[in-house]
């Protein structure tokens, strides 16, 4: 095993004055900064909204500017007129010339009337500190408010360090091909007809998770070979791993013990090792953000990444490569060729996204023969217009997975949250029964919706019933946080709400043992 040596460095964070006016209120917060750990300055990058925005223009602006994967906090929720209140958002970050890395934010309230003398502000720490997607390198702590009354006058103290870790596979070697048992002939997955088959003929039906985590923080959560072998338990024989392609670009070597790309490489190997496929997803690109959750299409840095994953997996015949998680308002040219936005969101006018023919055009081009996934419109759900129109919007490559994600009765209704989306019968038309189909998202995507058995129940019958491949969105557990869709309710893999239904299919109708040619 690597050994690294923890290089700890202290920081206190105690702060210059900086000060902001809103409303009648001056605000200073003290920020001083005396130390900094391998050159880098922490800074605090600061934001400050008032009620008289609206409730909308506060959460916009702080999500684009203060703390990043949309995270909630309930500082939001208060009365928005009454008293007049200002939300003072900080996101923490280290500096060194222009390179930028995250640790996390605080946020807290002042409130009180406009004729309110500054000594007089009343304020709550009610956002607290969360270090939610934060470089994994770097750990900050005790990090707590305070206001005195005599300066008018807010301090931040804390403590940032430099951390070693080995990240959560310290002992998994670095991956190699999946081979057939009792020999070393490597196991190719390719498309043949309707099916994806090995390289012996055996016809293969992928069932098994998607495993979040990685598209928000470097590290995952709470990975691990168990947490690989327990989904193994339920006769899972592909994982789907969400990816960020900012942290890809970023991350040193595979050889470095826990850096991204040895997370993502044992994430491989332990999968190889009990008999299951992988499918990589690029699920979170880069709108000047590393951490700010879905964009409607692939970028063109995304290239690159597809070129680098390609280029390092291409001999591995049993990892897939899922070219764009969720497209999502774009034309149909600009989903196959590339092209401008098309919606309506100010965050996204202007940009110009690239295709799934330019996607695979990199893979291919790297000399990477894998199975590619490509996604339908609408949030990855519509597919109605490929392999109609005369065959226009067909991927023209002979080893392609159409994927969709049908959430919350998209396929079973017609509306999906007020917006119209087609059922099943309408939506694969050019494809059902042409090509292979996977669903690598699907079930429900709120509190109310993902308690519902009878909505897996029914998709799992559209799903065996049409030789359909699927990974359950999510192998995730997150206690007190309903509105996840997670299917364990604990992280041995105990079944909870839709993942009692999917358990249960893949017990009694199991996926194929990849390499074995035989049912789970």
């Amino acid at each position: 095993m690597m050994q690294r040596i923890p290089n700890k460095f202290i920081i206190i964070l105690i702060l210059a004055f900086v000060t902001i006016k809103l409303n009648a209120w001056e605000i200073n917060v003290k920020n001083n900064i005396t130390s900094s750990p391998d050159g880098y300055s922490v800074v605090l990058d600061k934001a400050a909204y008032d009620a008289k925005n609206g409730s909308k223009v506060v959460w916009d602006k702080a999500c684009q500017e203060v703390w990043p994967a949309n995270q909630f906090f309930n500082g939001l929720t208060r009365d928005f007129d009454n008293p007049p209140w200002a939300y003072m958002g900080y996101s923490v970050n280290l500096k060194k010339g222009t390179e930028k890395k995250y640790l996390g934010w605080f946020g807290f309230t002042v409130y009180g009337t406009n004729s309110r003398k500054p000594d007089a502000i009343v304020y709550d720490s009610v956002s607290g500190f969360n270090s939610k997607g934060g470089d994994p390198s770097f750990k900050l702590s005790n990090v707590s408010l305070s206001y005195h009354q005599d300066t008018s006058s807010f301090t931040v103290d804390g403590s940032a360090e430099k951390i070693a870790t080995d990240g959560p596979f310290p002992n998994t070697p670095p991956a190699t091909p999946a081979v057939f048992p009792g020999g070393s002939k490597q196991i190719i997955l390719t498309v043949q007809g309707t099916n994806i088959v090995d390289n012996n003929g055996n016809k293969i039906i992928l069932k098994g998770f998607s495993r979040p985590g990685l598209e928000w923080q470097e590290t995952g959560v709470n990975l691990s070979p168990q947490d690989i072998a327990n989904m193994k338990k339920w006769n899972c024989n592909v994982v789907r791993i969400s990816l960020n392609q900012v942290f890809w670009a970023k991350s040193a070597p595979a050889t470095t013990l826990g850096s991204y790309k040895q997370i993502v490489d044992a994430m491989i190997s332990e999968c190889i090792k009990n008999k299951m496929s992988v499918i990589l997803d690029l699920h979170w690109t880069d709108e000047g953000n590393a951490i700010n959750g879905q964009t409607p299409m692939a970028d063109t840095k995304s290239i690159d990444f597809w070129t680098n994953i390609a280029s390092t997996y291409k001999n591995f015949g049993t990892v897939i490569f899922e070219l764009y998680n969720e497209p999502f308002e774009i034309s149909k040219d600009t989903w196959l060729n590339g092209g401008p936005y098309d919606g309506t969101q100010p965050k996204f006018k202007g940009k110009i996204y690239v295709g799934y023919k330019q996607l695979i055009d990199a893979v291919r081009k790297a000399g990477a023969t894998n199975l590619c996934i490509v996604n339908g419109l609408n949030w990855g759900y519509d597919l109605s217009f490929v392999g109609t129109n005369n065959g226009k919007y067909l991927i023209q490559d002979s080893n392609v997975i159409y994927g969709s994600h049908p959430y919350s009765y998209k396929g079973l209704s017609h509306t999906h949250k007020g917006v119209d989306a087609p059922l099943f019968s309408e939506n694969f038309p050019g494809v059902l029964n042409k090509y292979p189909i996977i669903f690598t998202e699907w079930g429900g995507d709120s509190d109310n919706l993902w308690l519902d058995h009878g909505m897996y129940s029914s998709y799992l019958k559209y799903i065996n019933d049409n030789n359909i491949n699927y990974s359950g969105w999510a192998w995730m557990c997150i206690p007190g946080q309903p509105g996840f869709p997670c299917l364990i309710k604990a992280w041995d893999g105990t079944p909870l709400n839709g993942g009692v239904e999917i358990q249960k299919d893949m017990q009694s109708k199991p996926g194929n043992v990849i390499g074995g040619g035989g049912r789970l």
